[in-house]
């Protein structure tokens, strides 16, 4: 039998759970997922998020108040990264089932603590790693599985993000707020080798620097664009990047302007990683914050054939050794993640509908937050990383 229209909790309401989660949920499951409740310390994204979801939903700034709402069924975790932790497990304690935005924690034993109280009191436990159930990788998943290459050998991947210069104006700067931006950014990208390496990690080694964002190498910079002198010739200033509407909606915040370079910070803006699995696979991630564009680009070698597969064109091509043909699919342009927002939220709905555990689910959540956590050790430590070093 399945449950009523269940009631579905927002817990943060930023730009990721504004253009995301509630925006999906309102034009595309307003039939089969009730939004009831919102919950936010800010009031000015509370505003925001009724003008987005109707004067009925309840408004709470406090999330532990909001988790006594009797009409919660579920709730969507989408706080910054440091508080996914604590939520989620408040939220399985009080008997909700739970959605948390990537990574799940900041640690590979924080995942394991959500998935474990998951476990124990019987809830559904998913993790915003929305990128596995894009059309895009969905389609390279299949030709991965379909053998054509045969035995998959090694994985590459350029991680290449125009959007990531911002995290070094905001609280994705520091360690203390994500882990490391391996955590924060890389994880969705481990997450898809783990996946297609099919195995679990085993050793893993990175290199990481700081290469571009560093403080002082732009003397004539102020500490925010509003004082600088070049406010209007930078390219990373705020009055440069960000339309009018924008910059209104960005000044109650505090820093909104924070120079990228003369910014406080502690964490890399340029990674690699080396990942080696259990079933001999190995993996080499690269992760690029300085970018003038975004895309994840991938080469998978198997005995037989060879994958590469672009995101910006939405392209893969099969390289195959025995037929000596190359394999073109072009993949459709689907907003939302390559229309993942919504799939992953498919996938939730029938969970709780019918039983089973979603495609990314606890597991999957924990292991791309403990690869993400390995690398950062090995950059901070300069050695390589075992796993079973982390649990």
């Amino acid at each position: 039998m399945e449950m009523e229209v269940p009631g579905v909790a927002v817990i943060g309401t930023g730009r990721r759970a504004l253009g995301g989660y509630i925006k999906v949920l309102v034009e595309e499951f307003a039939e089969r997922m009730r939004v009831v409740a919102v919950s936010d310390r800010v009031p000015e994204r509370l505003e925001e998020a009724r003008e987005s979801l109707g004067p009925e939903v309840k408004l709470f700034s406090d999330h532990q108040e909001l988790l006594g709402f009797a009409d919660v069924d579920a709730v969507i975790v989408c706080t910054p990264d440091f508080a996914h932790e604590q939520i989620s497990l408040d939220c399985l304690r009080a008997d909700k089932h739970v959605i948390c935005e990537k990574p799940l924690a900041l640690t590979f034993g924080g995942c394991e603590r959500i998935v474990q109280e998951a476990q124990s009191r019987g809830k559904l436990l998913q993790v915003g790693l929305v990128l596995r159930y894009s059309q895009f990788h969905q389609r390279l998943k299949e030709v991965v599985e379909r053998g054509t290459i045969g035995r998959t050998h090694l994985i590459s991947v350029l991680d290449y993000y125009a959007g990531g210069r911002t995290y070094f104006r905001r609280w994705n700067r520091f360690r203390k707020n994500t882990g490391g931006l391996l955590i924060h950014k890389g994880c969705h990208a481990f997450d898809i080798i783990n996946w297609l390496a099919n195995s679990f990690p085993k050793r893993v080694a990175a290199f990481g620097s700081l290469a571009v964002f560093k403080p002082g190498t732009k003397p004539s910079y102020a500490q925010h664009c509003s004082t600088c002198p070049e406010k209007y010739r930078c390219i990373d200033s705020v009055y440069v990047t960000y339309d009018r509407d924008i910059l209104k909606r960005q000044e109650g915040y505090t820093d909104f302007d924070l120079c990228l370079y003369n910014s406080e910070k502690d964490t890399q803006d340029s990674d690699v990683v080396i990942i080696e699995y259990e079933n001999g696979v190995k993996a080499c991630y690269t992760e690029c914050l300085f970018s003038t564009r975004t895309g994840r680009f991938y080469s998978i070698v198997g005995e037989k054939g060879e994958i590469e597969a672009d995101s910006e064109s939405n392209r893969i091509k099969v390289h195959s050794v025995d037929s000596k043909e190359t394999m073109v699919y072009q993949i459709p342009d689907i907003s939302g993640h390559g229309g993942g927002d919504r799939m992953l939220l498919e996938d939730f709905l029938t969970c709780l509908q019918r039983g089973g555990k979603p495609l990314a689910d606890g597991e999957a959540g924990s292991w791309a937050t403990a690869v993400g956590e390995a690398a950062e050790k090995a950059i901070a430590e300069r050695r390589i990383v075992d796993m079973e070093e982390l649990r």
